[in-house]
């Protein structure tokens, strides 16, 4: 048997969930890891530059992080939520209010 040296890629976060969206307040961001290791959090606004970042661990199964948006006063319009695990990375469209 021969073998091409390509493997299938290890999702190693699924199931995203950014919400409530469009947010006010609290961004709930969620998502399933199959293991442990770290992730970078970052929102961009619509011209790329980065408003707000955070590294935290992550353990294998359901995921929840909170931001509160006001308190780190972001400005209302569109942002860009970016998870960044190991050689992942994942974007998901938020609106804030």
């Amino acid at each position: 048997q021969v073998s091409s040296g390509v493997t299938e890629p290890d999702n190693f976060i699924s199931f995203v969930s950014v919400y409530p969206n469009p947010v006010a307040d609290v961004l709930k961001i969620s998502f399933k890891s199959s293991r442990n290791s770290k992730v970078m959090i970052s929102l961009f606004n619509n011209i790329g530059k980065q408003v707000y970042s955070q590294e935290s661990n992550v353990e294998p199964g359901n995921n929840m992080f909170t931001i509160d948006v006001r308190s780190k006063s972001i400005e209302s319009g569109i942002y860009f939520v970016q998870l960044l695990a190991e050689k992942e990375v994942l974007t998901k469209k938020l609106i804030i209010k």
